[in-house]
């Protein structure tokens, strides 16, 4: 189950700790798909409560939707490359540079630089992994990842899965 959570955490954009959280989760679930999943659904998938039941087929085709896999298999699979120490210390930087409030939106220093960190995150699948659930969300990330720095040529490969979660998330005229 250590594995779903973490693919389902990646989606959410935020590490899940208490058994409150997925109330949160619920409505993002039900806002990103349109499907309905209880709160307490979540917390036996995720760990919070252990009554011996598993997931139904019908609770991991929601969280299939949910995480853009194909198959129910892929949830539990652990064929994500791993991520050293160096790259997660390089990702959480990433992270920072997305999080800065902007007090202007026309900055050509930083839009440039948004431009280099794009093309960084694009050479390097398991950073765009790691990041997508928290660019999908973040209003900077949105502007300045998907919207001024769109990867057109992989919108028909792996890209267009991140590209779906980002047009999921913002529900403006941009997306």
């Amino acid at each position: 189950m250590n594995v779903l959570k973490t693919k389902i955490e990646l989606r959410y954009g935020k590490t899940i700790t208490f058994s409150a959280e997925c109330n949160k989760l619920a409505s993002h679930i039900y806002h990103a798909i349109g499907v309905k999943i209880s709160a307490q659904t979540l917390r036996r998938v995720l760990g919070f409560i252990n009554d011996g039941s598993k997931p139904g087929k019908s609770t991991l085709k929601v969280i299939c939707d949910y995480c853009n896999i194909e198959h129910v298999e892929e949830l539990f699979s652990n064929n994500e490359p791993k991520l050293s120490a160096i790259d997660i210390e390089q990702i959480n930087f990433l992270k920072s540079f997305y999080d800065i409030d902007l007090s202007s939106d026309y900055d050509f220093n930083y839009h440039k630089a948004c431009g280099n960190i794009a093309r960084k995150i694009i050479n390097q699948p398991n950073y765009l992994e790691a990041l997508s659930g928290f660019l999908t969300k973040s209003p900077v990330g949105q502007i300045f990842f998907f919207e001024r720095f769109p990867y057109i040529d992989g919108i028909t490969g792996d890209y267009k899965k991140y590209f779906k979660r980002y047009v999921q998330s913002k529900k403006k005229h941009e997306a």
